[in-house]
């Protein structure tokens, strides 16, 4: 008699490790299920907040860069103290002449915020690269996809996002008022210890027509009201310098070094140069020093 007790024991305790076996089992998939479609709902939040990505720009001008160039930008005390020194200096006014380089120095702070992202928890970067050739982002699409971005730094969408998603797909779906995504983005950003902006070429931005808004002027109102919660940092020519007569400013020149570098960069990469200057460093460094010198008079 006590045998068989043992037996049904036994069994009975492999029936229910069985029976937990499977409702784990039966939990992981919900909770896979769940995932995916909340992932789905994430992508579908973003593309409805902009359609904008620099994500391709920003890895084609890093990929293209010789290395090592650009870094001056990343000692200089003005950069520093923005980057460092929280919402005391909330802006920083990045300009230059046209053919510098603006574009390429924003490559390097780009890169060098997101570093800075990986190593410091709940710090945020968010990127755009204005161009005059596209003309059709607005001040919406342009701060839709600075929200964006930061959405993208986040396991989950905020419930008030989502509440708006959900409003504006009632019916007909819409896209937020520039308000709404203001108000937004200043939720998202206060969810971060901190949230760097970077905006380049501010001035290919600019709206032309009397019947437009300047798309510029109100992207950097907006974001002048967010002060508190993002910092940020526009590169620019000198015509849209009437946004930021308060605001620290830091001039991009052509550096010698940077020069050097990119020239060095070249005769390597083409192969015919790179044959005829092979073990002849004499004849290397007369055609960097007379193309540098060419350069310096322009």
């Amino acid at each position: 008699m006590k045998e068989k007790q043992t037996i049904a024991q036994e069994h009975l305790e492999n029936l229910n490790r069985s029976l937990q076996k499977l409702s784990r089992s039966q939990t992981d998939h919900f909770q896979s299920v769940r995932a995916k479609e909340e992932m789905k709902q994430k992508k579908r939040i973003e593309d409805w907040l902009s359609v904008l990505d620099y994500t391709a720009t920003q890895n084609s001008k890093v990929i293209n860069r010789a290395t090592g160039t650009g870094t001056w930008v990343l000692r200089d005390p003005r950069y520093e103290r923005w980057k460092n020194s929280g919402t005391e200096a909330s802006c920083l006014w990045c300009c230059g002449v046209p053919g510098v380089g603006k574009s390429f120095i924003t490559s390097v702070i780009i890169e060098d915020l997101e570093a800075a992202s990986r190593s410091r928890k709940n710090i945020a970067v968010a990127y755009i690269y204005c161009d005059y050739k596209n003309q059709e982002p607005d001040a919406k699409d342009y701060l839709g996809c600075i929200l964006k971005q930061l959405l993208q730094r986040k396991r989950s969408v905020p419930d008030e996002v989502k509440a708006s998603f959900a409003k504006h797909h009632q019916g007909k779906s819409q896209r937020p008022h520039i308000s709404e995504v203001v108000h937004l983005l200043q939720k998202v950003a206060e969810t971060f210890s901190r949230v760097y902006v970077v905006i380049d070429a501010l001035d290919e931005s600019v709206t032309r027509g009397a019947d437009k808004d300047d798309t510029s002027l109100m992207m950097v109102d907006k974001l002048k009201g967010l002060n508190k919660h993002i910092s940020f940092l526009v590169t620019s020519r000198d015509t849209v310098g009437h946004m930021f007569e308060r605001v620290p400013k830091l001039t991009i020149s052509a550096h010698e070094d940077d020069l050097k570098a990119y020239i060095e960069n070249y005769l390597w990469k083409n192969d015919r140069l790179a044959k005829k200057l092979s073990g002849r460093e004499e004849l290397q460094q007369k055609i960097t020093d007379k193309v540098l010198h060419h350069a310096e008079k322009m």
